[in-house]
């Protein structure tokens, strides 16, 4: 185990343990993203573990509005196919497809704070 793993481990024990995550093939995943180096160039897309179920908050929970406005995707922030799966996620948790649209349609318009 590398001496910086051990040291982060040994103050936080109980808290939270940290791995170390080793390249594979020109890849790492890093937190909800995958990491690909190939010639020179990083490309940065979203990574989900296998167990990822797609569940999301409902829109008829008691959550803040700025919580489920927060769910619908961003195409400035995205690519086509990312979006594609979160709408379908979204639509699965019973969001209304309208809903989404018009999230994202004020999203690429002005920041998340203007959005109710």
């Amino acid at each position: 185990m590398p001496r910086f793993q051990q040291l982060s481990n040994a103050i936080i024990a109980f808290v939270i343990s940290f791995t170390i995550a080793d390249e594979n093939s020109g890849q790492i995943s890093f937190l909800d993203t995958l990491v690909s180096r190939k010639n020179g160039i990083i490309s940065i897309d979203a990574c989900r573990k296998r167990t990822h179920t797609d569940r999301c908050l409902d829109l008829n929970s008691q959550h803040d509005r700025k919580h489920q406005v927060s769910a619908a995707p961003n195409t400035s922030r995205g690519k086509d196919e990312e979006i594609d799966r979160v709408h379908t996620a979204l639509e699965f948790n019973g969001y209304p497809p309208k809903f989404i649209y018009d999230v994202q349609t004020r999203r690429s318009q002005s920041s998340t704070e203007d959005i109710p």
